[in-house]
């Protein structure tokens, strides 16, 4: 038997002290179970209302973390390291998804449709299986764009800006940088084949302003057919063809 020795309004609620533990209730709890100053309450009583203060705690901890959308898995991480008993968890679970304020479907849409100029396919796929979302619903967003087709525009618009390097170089920076965002290397070089026409740079141009550094460079310790073949081997390096290369360094 426990005896409800005060109950007094706080900031966050009421302070219920029991003689040999005071605790933080919420209203609700007062409210549900009829608390009064020197009520009497049955052992088993009170730990009701313990385990109902506790799930109603974690609840609201849940409901402000939701400011920000949440899988299910991440949910269950963050209750579980903020200390929530394992029926709590399940029970708050299930409340949210009752309440469609968890909803993996709909979170795996709007991830797909926030990342799908930043992160290939691959990326995608990775990120929101460490979110633990379910590989259907993860294909199931993936299904609703066309990465083909953004794999392309996107592309498109950089080639067009990289005018500075030599086109295989050029080539090859954005086979590595598309792959390392999340496409499979199939789909990249296909669509680079496609649009390597798109590159807008003046090799013959550039060549020139190269080989004049690399010139400078060189030139004081090496000479004659050394210093040819010591250019040719770094112009190659940087990407330019050996038919342009032999046409300026004849």
């Amino acid at each position: 038997m426990k005896t409800l020795i005060s109950l007094k309004k706080s900031k966050s609620g009421y302070t219920a002290d029991f003689g040999d533990q005071i605790l933080s209730l919420d209203p609700d709890i007062v409210y549900r179970y009829q608390l009064i100053s020197g009520l009497e309450i049955e052992d088993n009583l009170y730990h009701q209302i313990l385990e109902a203060q506790g799930y109603l705690t974690f609840f609201k901890k849940a409901i402000f973390k939701l400011k920000k959308m949440m899988t299910i898995h991440e949910m269950e991480a963050y209750l579980e390291k903020e200390g929530a008993k394992p029926a709590w968890i399940k029970q708050i679970i299930f409340s949210l998804l009752e309440k469609k304020y968890l909803n993996d479907q709909h979170y795996a849409v709007s991830f797909v449709e926030f990342k799908k100029y930043t992160a290939g396919p691959d990326m995608i796929r990775h990120q929101l299986k460490e979110k633990g979302v379910h590989l259907a619903l993860i294909e199931a967003a993936l299904s609703k764009h066309d990465f083909k087709e953004i794999l392309d525009q996107l592309i498109e618009k950089k080639i067009q800006s990289m005018k500075s390097k030599p086109k295989s170089q050029v080539l090859r920076s954005l086979k590595a940088y598309f792959i390392q965002k999340g496409y499979s290397i199939e789909s990249v070089d296909y669509a680079l084949s496609k649009l390597s026409h798109l590159y807008q740079g003046n090799e013959e141009t550039l060549i020139q302003k190269d080989l004049e550094k690399l010139k400078k460079k060189y030139q004081e310790k090496l000479e004659g057919y050394e210093l040819n073949e010591t250019l040719k081997l770094k112009l190659y390096a940087k990407g330019y063809p050996y038919d342009l290369i032999k046409k300026v360094i004849s």
